[in-house]
């Protein structure tokens, strides 16, 4: 019974090859982004999930006091994790974990990187892979354990044990350090990463850190225990290490500490301030793929219900003759599930194909992440695709077998069967489609002007016309700008100590009565100028005034919180003359600016100030440059760099690049949508296709007689997609109400500040649809509104 089943449902597939075409096509594009979906899934929810003993790693934040409101940070002082391991048994660990920027040299080879200082312990805790080599280097000061992709980058194919490299650290400290092992490849999805990785204690060695002092901090703290239930409890009896933190450091008042378990950290640090450690992608890459899997199977399932129901009739009288021989309902649920899940295996590998191409394109839209397809290794991926398989073969699948297997013999052959394309649940699902390809076409469009907005933003500063250099040592200041200043090429230099979308501070700033963090920029005389900071009132720092050392200029946003722009009997208060604390120097207000962004996109404009700072602080030099320059004049920075300072790396970068992230998280969510709204069109148009197909069969010998009788091609057109335009009509309202609400709470989720509301989206994507329904069917619809009436009343 089984072998005739399958033929049948063969034959079935072969017979019908356009619908059959159809609606595998919808399944395996379907599938295969829902492949791209587990993965991108499964890559974030096993984040930190790779180390042996990971559910008993906690990681011990901060909460620091803001006015009253509590702040979370990644950070912990210093001599807090050998405390914690004195002085409480439960705790049997603990790594702390500090980084650095350092220059490298071997040989002529000069590079920047980034060391990771740690306890001996972070080795074991985090199981970090060693290829070659001995992991108890790490309790050597002077040894380096570092990762393959750095011991390539030095060493070529030579064994890099043993070899010595040349650190010199941005204080002007050198060391050499001897490559001790060489650490395997360690999980994108992994918190701790690293390219080199040394002892904790040579940050005290250098002067850097300071082995006891609460005044330092660690970027991150590690605890291992067997009773993580203790934990709550150990949380609040940390009193007397706040008290230590807070004596010496009371300008930075800790509130309180907690932990919190590894599994979590990667999530929350898109909300925790100061966190360095690799981070989870961002919320919107995570939850968007898998929201849009769903709907896309949804889509694809609808088509398959409909053109089911609609392709019923051409069955009836296999199973009108099938009942009145004794066939059972049952079998024939049996065979029409059987056929729809041998369609779901067709499309199921098909869409594991389609895969190969989606994942990688997918992942193009993340750099910083790296999703792999391999149907060999991943056996959860299997496991979710056999389920995937049942589910569809179920829910595609489900209602038609039921449904057509419910008609009545007599019914059939009387000829007053009445079949489901024009069905009220034809018509809800076909709506439903409409509406979410409508809704993607909504959402792409939306995120597409939010990308072109976030290029163009601005950002109350220059940002086209600038160039810089970290300079990581002021001593190459003054030598390089007195070497670039004489050129026409380049209109403004200025130094600075802080640079805008790079570096700032966060310091509590105290005017009367009132006390608030506010970002604290030091900078140089010509900074403000050269960065076109544009003023509200007031005047720009006059190297000539001496008084001007004790100045500061705030932005909008600063005298607003303070409200110094308050109306008095209808004169506005002036914020210049007004006076500020910051830490214990006193400073007068001489210029407002208007409000610039600092924290990109992502967060509030915050109150700012800016205030002067002597060159032997300066670690930028900023230069700004005729748009046709900025190519030429960035080879002579880098030319003028090697003469100055040829023993250190360029840290030369555009101005653009403060936007660097916003930009690329807005670009991928930008191409995500775009692709999703061709998919979820190609899904919908397919099925429409169809149906109207299906229904232009059923009545080719009505539309006959409507054109012996002198019916019009109009009037044909008319009477074909009347209902579907109707349908149509209804999709795009629904969506333009739901997408009016969602894709605004999407935006706002993302960013404080995005693109505005606009009607040109929704308009676009419901003519979209319309226009490319329209050329869909249109072939279709002629085809038989110009045909011989002679021939469509002959058909059979």
């Amino acid at each position: 019974m089984f072998q005739n089943y399958l033929k049948i449902a063969f034959r079935n597939l072969l017979k019908h090859k356009r619908y059959s075409l159809i609606n595998i096509l919808g399944l395996s594009v379907a599938i295969a982004y829902s492949i791209v979906a587990y993965l991108n899934y499964d890559y974030n929810a096993s984040f930190n999930q790779n180390y042996e003993n990971a559910d008993e790693i906690y990681r011990v934040k901060t909460i620091k006091l803001q006015n009253g409101k509590e702040q979370k940070w990644a950070i912990a002082p210093r001599p807090l994790a050998e405390a914690l391991v004195q002085d409480f048994p439960a705790i049997e660990n603990a790594v702390r974990i500090t980084m650095a920027d350092a220059v490298f040299r071997r040989g002529e080879s000069v590079f920047n990187e980034e060391v990771v200082h740690a306890d001996p312990a972070l080795v074991e805790m985090f199981d970090v892979p060693i290829k070659f080599g001995n992991p108890e280097v790490l309790y050597q000061k002077n040894q380096l354990i570092i990762s393959e992709d750095l011991a390539v980058k030095y060493f070529g194919d030579e064994n890099p044990l043993g070899k010595i490299i040349r650190v010199r650290y941005f204080d002007g400290i050198n060391r050499e350090f001897r490559i001790g092992a060489v650490a395997g490849e360690i999980p994108d999805n992994s918190s701790i990463q690293f390219d080199a990785l040394t002892n904790l204690d040579v940050l005290v060695d250098t002067g850097i850190d300071a082995a006891n002092d609460w005044g330092i901090w660690s970027q991150a703290v590690f605890v291992q225990t067997k009773h993580p239930e203790q934990l709550p409890d150990i949380a609040g009896q940390l009193d007397r290490y706040i008290a230590a933190h807070n004596a010496v450091s009371p300008e930075w008042e800790i509130g309180r500490f907690y932990f919190e378990p590894l599994s979590s950290i990667g999530y929350s640090a898109w909300e925790t301030r100061g966190d360095m450690l690799q981070r989870t992608m961002h919320p919107a890459g995570r939850i968007s793929p898998v929201i849009i899997a769903v709907l896309l199977l949804l889509m694809a399932c609808f088509n398959y219900i409909n053109t089911s129901i609609a392709f019923s009739v051409n069955r009836l009288k296999e199973i009108g003759v099938r009942k009145v021989i004794g066939g059972l309902r049952t079998q024939l649920i049996l065979q029409f599930l059987g056929e729809n899940l041998l369609l779901c295996i067709i499309a199921l590998f098909l869409g594991m194909g389609l895969a190969e191409i989606f994942v990688p394109v997918h992942d193009s839209m993340w750099p910083y992440f790296e999703l792999t397809l391999d149907y060999s290794e991943n056996q959860s991926l299997l496991l979710f695709l056999a389920g995937l398989l049942l589910a569809l073969g179920g829910i595609a699948g489900g209602y038609p077998a039921f449904y057509i297997s419910a008609y009545k013999p007599v019914a059939i052959f009387r000829g007053k069967q009445q079949f489901g394309s024009t069905s009220w649940l034809s018509r809800i699902l076909l709506t439903f489609q409409f509406s979410i390809s409508i809704l993607t076409i909504i959402a792409s469009l939306i995120f597409v002007r939010n990308a072109d907005f976030l290029k163009n933003i601005d950002l109350g500063y220059e940002k086209e016309m600038v160039l810089g250099i970290h300079l990581k040592n002021s001593k190459y200041y003054q030598p390089l700008h007195d070497a670039l200043e004489d050129n026409t090429a380049i209109l403004d230099i200025a130094g600075t100590w802080h640079h805008l979308g790079f570096n700032m501070s966060r310091p509590m700033v105290k005017s009367e009565s009132q006390e608030k963090e506010a970002v604290t920029m030091s900078v140089g005389y010509d900074y403000l100028e050269t960065m076109e900071v544009q003023f509200a009132e007031g005047r720009s720092f006059d190297e000539n005034l001496a008084t001007d050392e004790q100045a500061v200029i705030i932005n909008q946003k600063f005298a607003k919180e303070f409200g110094w722009q308050r109306e008095t009997d209808g004169q506005r208060e002036s914020p210049l003359g007004k006076t500020i604390t910051i830490g214990e120097k006193r400073y007068t207000v001489i210029g407002v600016v208007e409000d610039f962004y600092t924290d990109g996109v992502f967060h509030p404009i915050p109150p700012s100030v800016f205030r002067i700072t002597k060159p032997e602080n300066f670690i930028y030099l900023v230069a700004r440059v005729h748009p046709e320059n900025l190519i030429a004049v960035s080879e002579l920075l880098r030319k003028e760099w090697r003469k100055v300072a040829p023993d250190a790396p360029y840290g030369g970068f555009f101005q653009e690049e403060a936007m660097a992230e916003a930009v690329m998280i807005s670009e991928s969510i930008k191409k995500m949508f775009v692709y999703i709204a061709l998919m979820a069109i190609a899904i919908s148009m397919m099925g429409f296709f169809a149906l109207v197909s299906l229904n232009i069969a059923r009545r080719t010998k009505e539309i006959g007689i409507r054109k012996v009788l002198g019916a019009s091609m109009f009037q044909i057109v008319r009477l074909v997609n009347k209902e579907f335009l109707l349908l149509l009509t209804a999709a795009t309202l629904i969506a333009s109400v739901v997408g009016a609400f969602s894709v605004e709470a999407i935006l706002k989720s993302i960013y404080e500040y995005h693109v505005a509301f606009s009607i040109i989206p929704f308009v676009m994507a419901g003519a979209i649809v319309f226009f490319v329904g329209i050329i869909t069917v249109g072939s279709q619809v002629y085809k038989v509104a110009t045909s011989n009436p002679v021939d469509s009343l002959r058909y059979e």
